[in-house]
C-alpha cells in the first residue's frame, strides 16, 4: 500500500473560507497535508511512487458526522408552523392562527416548541389550539420530538379521551386535579395521533 495518495481532477470542497474549491488534494497516512490546485502541487509529492487517483471531475465533500438527524422531520418543517423561540401564549396563538389563515390542508402540523420558555414553565394545552383553531386538526411537536400537544379535533379522531390508559412507554397527559386531557402526549402516546395522520 503506497502511504500517499493524491486525488486529483475533481471540485474537491474544502469548507475553508480561504481556500473554498480545490481540484487536488493530497492524504499521507490517512491525513489531508495538501489542499490546492493541481499547478501548485508541491514536487516532491509529484512522483511516480505515489498513488494517483484522477476523480474524473467528480465532486468530492468532507464527511458528513450527525449522531442524531431526523432528516425527514427537518425536511418537512420548512413547510410546517414553526414556534421556535416562542415565550408566550399570545405569541404561540398568533403563529398558529396566522398559519391556519394560510394553510388549506386538514391537518395543521409544525412544532420547535419549548416550554420551558413560557412563564412557569407551562406547557401548551388543547384548551390555547382549540381558542384559534377548533374547526381543523392541529398536532404540534415540543423541540426535541419527545412530546406533542393536540387539539380536541384531533384527540377525538385518535380514538384518546380521559379514560383512555397511556400506551407502553408513553403518557397521555392529563389534569391531575379533574382527569381531563391537557393534549400533551409523551413519547409512544404521540403515535396514537400519528396513526391518523
Amino acid at each position: 500500500m503506497k502511504p500517499v495518495k493524491i486525488l486529483y481532477n475533481a471540485k474537491i470542497y474544502t469548507m475553508d473560507k480561504q481556500n473554498p474549491v480545490c481540484d487536488c488534494v493530497v492524504i499521507k497516512n490517512g491525513k489531508f497535508i495538501f489542499a490546492g490546485n493541481t499547478s501548485k502541487l508541491p514536487h516532491e509529492l509529484n512522483k511516480e511512487a505515489y498513488e494517483k487517483i484522477d476523480l474524473k471531475g467528480k465532486c468530492v465533500l468532507p464527511g458528513f458526522i450527525d449522531l442524531h438527524l431526523h432528516l425527514m422531520l427537518g425536511g418537512l418543517s420548512l413547510t410546517r408552523a414553526d414556534f421556535d423561540g416562542v415565550k408566550t401564549k399570545q405569541q404561540f396563538q398568533k403563529i398558529l392562527s396566522d398559519y391556519a389563515l394560510n394553510s388549506e390542508s386538514q391537518w395543521i402540523l409544525g412544532g420547535n416548541w419549548d416550554h420551558e420558555l413560557f412563564p412557569g414553565k407551562e406547557h401548551p394545552s388543547k384548551k390555547w389550539l382549540d381558542e384559534v383553531c377548533s374547526d381543523r386538526l392541529v398536532f404540534l411537536t415540543r423541540k426535541d420530538i419527545h412530546s406533542a400537544v393536540a387539539n380536541s379535533k384531533a384527540l377525538e379522531l385518535a380514538g384518546i379521551n380521559k379514560d383512555t390508559p397511556s400506551p407502553e412507554g408513553g403518557e397521555i397527559v392529563k389534569d391531575k386535579l379533574t382527569g381531563e386531557l391537557t393534549g400533551i402526549l409523551k413519547d409512544n402516546a404521540m403515535k396514537l395521533v400519528y396513526s391518523v395522520i
